[in-house]
């Protein structure tokens, strides 16, 4: 094997040096490499060379633990054996149980985070996050304290259910009574989760309106000089009077009557004066003066159409709704002669028109919210643009009237467009529809007013809902009057975080039940030691799974329920895996643990007192309980001398040879090695795979333009010979014998057969001069240039090339006249 640093070159044959044993021979070593999860230990850091059969002891990194396999590496041969200690990340299982709260988890592996989070209700004292380290999570549990809201306001002449000292926990309730006057703004308030009261306390208080009185309209109904809160009067107008505002009005919680005190208006207000449309006609019947609701139609002369709606209707205050229509001209209309210029400009609206020739027309269009006041069209005479310009007035609404209810806030007779008016009912009565409305484009109120209903319906019994359900006294009656309250109370495995507690039958309806309830949440399951809890969820029907780490086995149930009291079971244990005493090895001394119990990872290394090991120095208890590879044994192991057709061993031959000797072989002169060079007595008393010599043979010594003319075979062996010859016209350049050497060449080499060169006559002659390419002699692939001489011309090429004939070409030419 010329080039391997195992052979050394003698004259006729390769000689193959014999190993006994390897490890005598063999390099050393440099420092051991370094691996992601395992280093060498310290001693062997310091160290830069190891001779061969030395070993270097690994230990797993900072945040990782040894698996299984060898710790041990070994220097053979000059490299390393491979590391077969597998590292993990180390576990550091659960970090802890938070009362009122719950890690959540990237993972339990060094590195990972732990996130404290607290349950609604409640605030984090601490850090809010532990870290896996090598010794396990740092830091400290955080707690979790319920959140608690100030004493409130005492309210005067009220007494509180549920009020005590505080400081008051969260979801703590106050119910409040009053003792005298009346309570205004919410009975109940509870505390929040952010440490506030739902609400600010109510008031009690003495509520006194002032005698309302209504010009030009009487009472009907709670006569008085002075009126209480809730007092309730209803007002009518005189004859020839109309009643502008609700009918029946209420002392309000800031002793204003609501919505507001009627007018009793003069009825001319409720009429409308006779609306024109330029270009059209009024198809209704014609009136001076319309009264309120009435009805007036329109439509449009020939040529025009209608924009708008062709039926309006007369509102207060000489008001149409929706505005008055316009007609406007078709396409296609044309016109002569440009007379007039811009129509005019209008404050809030626009003309519009496409021409400005007689007979155009310029309609007046007003913004959205505004109605046109006076003419809508202007039509272009001979003498200019006809009528005045209009003006736009911003849309206006009548004040609505809410019967058995009250407008909120400051009343006006009139609203402008966009403006809005909310509305309430009296006590009793419930409201039906939108709570607030706004003025519209057209005057109108959008969407439509509210009514109020007596509240006069029963109720059955109240559902379950939100995961909540009525109190248990709660549950016997079928049913309730209108005005009853019902309390709820959460589900099983669910607690209360906001909302009231009651709902309310109105007219037959139960009011929304504002009562919000989540599950219960249990928090940590508990801490395994060697192990930890898988959860899919730490509330109210979640489930945690125990799971060991490797190597160890659980002892227990293996999981715990969620209920509404808690964790079920108890937390079970991780024991670890224990491996049996394994079976004495005769002849053989044992490093490490000699006693049981052997457990998970434990390592036993033998060493032979007599005879080869046989099997894996070293073996460990695996995370099955069982160990990695079956016991060694120490026993005498013989193999036989090896035979090698056509080959010999190179020294040392004898009749037996022990386990893990090994034996190098060489062929005969003509025969070369197939396989390895060296074979090595294995524990089965046989040798590792035998090589053979097999005979050295040469490729077949193909030459263009030549052939063999003695020697030719199918099959070139060592010490074989041809000889060469070339085809004509070609000369042979190297050896025309040449022999099979040893190592499968040909010695010497396969020669080529290179065309043979001609020599051509000299290209120069009577009156032909050579220009370039000038030699002595010329032979094949030489070229030149010629000329003639002075007063003479050349008749022929004037380059020509020495072909391998020796014949010029394409022809010599000559000089002439």
């Amino acid at each position: 094997m010329p080039g391997s640093q195992k052979s050394l070159l003698f004259e006729g044959k390769v000689v193959f040096l014999l190993f006994l044993p390897i490890a005598e021979v063999l390099g050393n070593c440099g420092q051991p490499p370094m691996y992601p999860t395992a280093h060498p230990l310290v001693e062997y850091m310091k160290r830069k060379d190891y001779s061969s059969g030395a070993k270097v002891t690994y230990k797993c990194v900072v945040g990782y633990r040894r698996l299984m396999g060898s710790s041990s590496v070994q220097c053979v041969d000059g490299q390393w054996t491979p590391l077969k200690m597998m590292c993990e990340r180390k576990s550091c299982g659960s970090a802890g149980e938070i009362l009122n709260g719950r890690f959540k988890y990237e993972d339990v592996l060094f590195g990972d985070r732990a996130l404290a989070e607290c349950d609604m209700g409640y605030r984090l004292v601490g850090r809010n996050y532990r870290q896996c380290q090598d010794s396990g999570w740092d830091g400290d549990i955080p707690l979790c304290e319920i959140v608690k809201c100030p004493n409130p306001p005492e309210v005067t002449d009220a007494e509180g259910a549920g009020l005590t000292e505080g400081p008051f926990d969260f979801n703590s309730v106050i119910s409040y009574r009053c003792l005298r006057g009346q309570l205004i703004g919410d009975r109940e308030i509870f505390c929040t989760e952010n440490g506030t009261w739902s609400s600010p306390p109510p008031e009690c208080k003495e509520i006194v309106c002032a005698n309302p009185h209504v010009t030009n309209g009487r009472k009907t109904h709670g006569y008085g000089k002075t009126y209480q809160y809730k007092d309730m009067v209803s007002i009518v107008c005189n004859p020839g009077y109309h009643l502008n505002g609700t009918g029946q009005i209420l002392c309000g919680e800031h002793g204003r009557w609501l919505p507001y005190v009627p007018q009793c208006l003069y009825k001319r207000a409720m009429t409308c004066s006779q609306p024109s449309v330029a270009n059209g006609r009024m198809t209704s019947q014609h009136r001076p003066v319309y009264k309120y609701n009435d009805k007036v139609t329109f439509a449009c002369n020939a040529g025009f159409r209608l924009n708008g709606t062709g039926k309006i209707t007369c509102r207060e205050f000489n008001h149409w709704v929706p505005r008055v229509p316009q007609c406007v001209p078709l396409k296609g209309a044309t016109f002569s002669k440009i007379l007039c210029g811009p129509p005019g400009k209008i404050k809030n609206g626009r003309f519009v028109t496409n021409k400005t020739h007689l007979g155009s027309v310029a309609t007046a269009v007003c913004n959205k919210g505004y109605r046109l006041v006076g003419q809508g069209q202007r039509k272009c005479l001979n003498s200019g643009w006809d009528g005045d310009i209009p003006q736009c007035e911003i849309t206006t609404c009548i004040s609505p009237n809410v019967t058995n209810g009250f407008q909120k806030g400051k009343l006006r007779d009139t609203y402008k467009y966009r403006k809005s008016v909310s509305f309430a009912c009296h006590e009793g009565f419930l409201l039906n529809g939108p709570s607030s409305v706004t003025c519209d484009e057209n005057g109108e109120w959008s969407p439509s007013i509210p009514t109020c209903s007596a509240l006069n319906g029963k109720c059955s019994i109240p559902a379950h809902q939100n995961n909540a359900h009525p109190r248990v006294n709660f549950q016997t009656q079928k049913e309730y009057a209108s005005g009853a309250e019902v309390m709820y109370t959460c589900a099983l495995g669910y607690r209360r975080v906001g909302g009231s507690l009651s709902v309310q039958c109105i007219n037959g309806e139960w009011t929304e039940l504002k009562l919000k309830c989540e599950p219960k949440s249990c928090g940590s399951a508990g801490e395994i030691r060697n192990g930890r809890f898988m959860y899919d969820g730490v509330h109210f029907g979640s489930r945690a799974t125990a799971v060991c780490d490797e190597g160890h086995q659980l002892v227990g149930r293996g999981y715990r329920d969620c209920l509404d009291s808690g964790w079920s079971g108890d937390i079970p244990h991780c024991e670890i895996m224990r491996c049996p005493d394994p079976p004495e090895v005769t002849d053989a001394e044992v490093a490490g643990l000699t006693e049981g119990p052997f457990d998970f990872n434990s390592v036993i290394s033998y060493r032979c007192l007599r005879g080869q090991l046989i099997g894996d120095r070293e073996i460990f208890c695996t995370q099955n309980g069982t160990w990695s590879s079956p016991l060694p044994q120490c026993k005498e192991v013989y193999c036989m001398n090896p035979v090698v057709t056509n080959g010999r061993q190179i020294r040392g031959r004898r009749s037996t040879y022990k386990y893990r000797e090994t034996v190098a072989f060489e062929c005969d002169l003509g025969y070369k090695l197939n396989g390895p060079s060296m074979v090595m007595c294995e524990a089965d008393g046989k040798w590792s795979q035998l090589p053979a010599c097999v005979k050295v043979q040469c490729s077949s010594p193909l030459v263009h333009a030549g052939k063999i003319i003695q020697g030719s075979s199918g099959q070139y062996i060592y010490g074989h010979s041809v000889t060469i010859e070339c085809d004509y016209g070609y000369q042979l350049n190297g050896h025309r014998r040449i022999t099979c050497d040893r190592d499968g060449q040909w010695k010497p080499s396969v020669p080529t057969c290179e065309s043979r060169k001609a020599e051509c006559p000299h290209p120069s002659m009577h009156l032909v001069r050579i220009q370039d390419g000038y030699k002595s002699q010329y032979t094949t692939g030489d070229t030149v240039t010629l000329y003639c001489s002075h007063g003479y011309r050349l008749i022929g090429p004037s380059s020509i090339r020495c072909d391998q004939n020796g014949q010029w070409y394409p022809y010599l030419p000559h000089c002439g006249y």
